[in-house]
């Protein structure tokens, strides 16, 4: 599973005053029926003055550690490698 996501960063008056920001989240599932959710996102943070920029980035996830997860009690932990 891919989990696309809106990161944006804040416009900060020292460095480490604010932590870049979850805006949006979407599926691949959602993004395919809605490719204008995500896009439509952006535009709004790219054209907010509060903010210096926005990302995307991809999370992927999975199918049956998800599953395990969601339908278990387990919390699902991990890191991105770049």
């Amino acid at each position: 599973m891919e989990i696309r996501c809106l990161f944006a960063q804040r416009k900060c008056s020292y460095e480490g005053q604010y932590a870049p920001e979850l805006l949006a989240a979407i599926d691949e599932y959602g993004d395919d029926e809605n490719p204008d959710y995500l896009n439509e996102s952006q535009e709004k943070a790219d054209s907010d003055n509060d903010l210096l920029f926005s990302k995307r980035i991809t999370i992927s996830v999975p199918e049956e550690k998800f599953d395990e997860v969601f339908f278990g009690e387990n919390q699902l932990e991990g890191s991105i490698k770049l």
